[in-house]
């Protein structure tokens, strides 16, 4: 896509709400985060989209988060590809397509991020699922995905022509580019994709990888947010 015709297309989704600068990505386990800052807000696991036998199945949430109001809620939608590649049917992006956006609707968010570690293979399809989603959506849903650190190594990709407001990095689990990628980032470089610049997510136990000039930071925590952890996390991430 040329460049106008991009800048186009994010200029039509600039109206849309956008996070605060700190988000805590918060999966499957009962979490009570009353106590979060306004600068702060959660992204949470809302549902999990399995495709396996050629078919899309979908598990909703099924533990308690607790926040106070007005704080800002993220929508989180995991969608879990087959254990061995195969051609993923348009009826699976179809069925993709409309639980993500039934989750968006159902839990009443005030954003959206979907997460797919989706191989070279599948791409085309998750590129289709987002474009069906947008669609469903409109431009003022802020839509956010995460990104292998893999996907951002280059200026031009796949990733500059998804109709998404934000591209989050995954800066921890990294495999074999970890290495490469960590003294990249523990040096306050970005990666080379435009894309990737704008928003990091880093692990409770990574968070010097977030010390660059990011519009916003997503914090994953190995085990329940505490107090004590949430703290950390707050005086750590100014």
């Amino acid at each position: 896509m040329p460049a106008f015709y991009l800048l186009a297309s994010l200029l039509l989704l600039s109206d849309a709400t956008a996070p605060p600068p700190l988000m805590l990505w918060v999966w499957e386990r009962p979490s009570d985060l009353r106590s979060l800052p306004a600068r702060a807000g959660v992204a949470f696991l809302a549902s999990t989209v399995t495709l396996a036998a050629g078919k899309a199945f979908v598990t909703p949430r099924f533990q308690p988060l607790q926040v106070k109001p007005g704080t800002f809620r993220m929508a989180v939608v995991r969608i879990e590809g087959p254990v061995v590649p195969v051609v993923l049917t348009h009826a699976q992006r179809d069925r993709t397509a409309a639980a993500i956006v039934q989750t968006a609707r159902l839990v009443n968010a005030d954003a959206l991020q979907v997460d797919f570690d989706a191989r070279l293979s599948e791409r085309a399809f998750y590129s289709a699922v987002l474009k069906d989603v947008r669609q469903a959506l409109g431009p003022r849903q802020f839509l956010s995905i995460t990104a292998l650190v893999s996907w951002c190594g280059a200026p031009q990709t796949w990733l500059n022509i998804l109709p998404v407001n934000e591209v989050v990095p995954m800066a921890f689990e990294m495999g074999s580019g970890a290495a490469a990628a960590e003294t990249l980032l523990r040096s306050g470089g970005h990666f080379p994709n435009p894309r990737c610049q704008a928003a990091i997510g880093v692990s409770t136990e990574g968070l010097a990888l977030a010390k660059g000039a990011y519009t916003r930071r997503y914090i994953f925590p190995y085990g329940e947010w505490t107090e004590t952890l949430l703290r950390s996390v707050l005086n750590t991430i100014q």
